[in-house]
């Protein structure tokens, strides 16, 4: 590793050429241009500005990936590292580059990420690489700033791009109307499956002159797919298909509410809840402790005590093991008498003597539902 003192920095004089292990395709924002046999997309920046509030993107896989380290001093500016050097998250490959901060003193102007970025020529051309964590089966995004020597005369500066086993590219810069004050940074996309628990991101230098393209804010993310476009990735949506960003699933069963027949999971559909009135999501609507696809009477009167028009017998309401309580029975013999006093008296005290019989109640409560039954109009 060297730190230059008495020459010119090699960023001034020379290029930088860029190799990239990469992923395949896409970009956002201002201009978008395609580049010929690429699925790749291209954003153009111009204004000197927009890099002061540029931030890297949170969940990046690669380490030191704006190249912020090792800091290099201000005067006069660069610093040397050759293969083996230390370059963090990075591996030296072969050559030397340089990372780059000030023109003796003067900070860099229009910096993508941070303070610093990577010339991939030191000395000669260089090639680092870094092994990041992935997922077999799913597609990753990479992205990255690219400009070159803005005082070098080569029109056009190659850089070489892989990512993993099976994909890689090279990218030619154009460098005709760009300067110190414009460098016509370069927001490169790329996405790409991977096979691998591992893969490697590869930049090398691929061009021939002396001078080369500078690279910056290097970022991959595995890529996001939201299918019903409501915030949330498919692979952790429960219900990707259809919209629903509160992700509610009342019965904890996966599937979000909104793509989900029966949201209760009681055996009964929201639909035949609908029409039997009960509530959809509720398995027990009538709260007496027998599901609602399983009760006799869902909606069942759950009064505390036994009471017949306005005769209050004081017998406990109880619940019998279909879910139907003894007001429900009344109420249905009350119905099927059809308004013949005599036919439901009759149908309540053979009610009472069963459920007598039955040990779920005593004489003297069988004495008073069928004097409630009797006593009503």
């Amino acid at each position: 590793m060297s730190v230059g003192i008495n020459k010119v920095p090699r960023w001034w004089r020379d290029g930088v050429v860029l190799v990239f292990v990469a992923l395949a395709t896409g970009c956002t924002s201002d201009v978008l241009a395609p580049r010929a046999g690429s699925d790749e997309a291209v954003e153009f920046l111009s204004a000197p500005t927009f890099f002061q509030t540029s931030a890297s993107v949170t969940g990046n896989l690669v380490v030191n990936g704006s190249f912020e380290a090792p800091t290099t001093p201000l005067n006069p500016g660069w610093t040397q590292l050759d293969a083996g050097d230390p370059l963090p998250g990075w591996e030296i490959q072969s050559g030397s580059v340089d990372i780059f901060r000030a023109v003796f003193g003067a900070p860099l102007p229009n910096v993508p990420h941070g303070l610093q970025v990577l010339d991939m020529e030191g000395a000669g051309p260089g090639q680092i690489g870094q092994l990041v964590p992935t997922v077999p089966g799913r597609d990753y995004r990479l992205s990255f700033w690219l400009s070159s020597n803005p005082f070098c005369d080569e029109a056009v500066e190659r850089l070489f791009v892989l990512f993993g086993d099976d994909w890689n590219t090279t990218i030619d810069f154009q460098t005709a109307g760009h300067d110190l004050n414009n460098m016509r940074w370069e927001h490169h996309e790329f996405v790409v499956p991977q096979n691998n628990p591992v893969a490697y991101i590869i930049f090398a230098s691929a061009g021939a002159g002396a001078c080369g393209p500078l690279i910056d804010d290097v970022v991959i993310v595995p890529t996001v797919t939201d299918t019903d476009e409501d915030g949330v990735p498919d692979d952790s949506d429960n219900c990707p298909a259809v919209a629903n960003p509160d992700q509610t699933d009342t019965d904890g069963d996966g599937q979000g509410n909104v793509c989900d027949d029966d949201d209760d999971n009681d055996g009964l559909t929201d639909v035949e809840e609908a029409t039997l009135g009960t509530d959809p999501l509720d398995p027990d609507t009538d709260g007496d402790g027998v599901g609602d696809a399983g009760d006799a009477y869902p909606l069942s009167d759950t009064s505390p005590t036994c009471a017949i028009g306005g005769c209050d017998s004081g017998v406990p309401n109880r619940v019998l093991s279909d879910g139907a309580t003894f007001n429900d029975l009344i109420a249905a013999a009350h119905t099927t008498a059809g308004g013949n006093h005599g036919k439901f008296v009759s149908a309540v005290t053979k009610l009472a003597d069963g459920w007598k019989k039955a040990g779920l109640i005593t004489g003297r409560q069988q004495g008073a539902i069928t004097s409630c039954a009797a006593r009503s109009k």
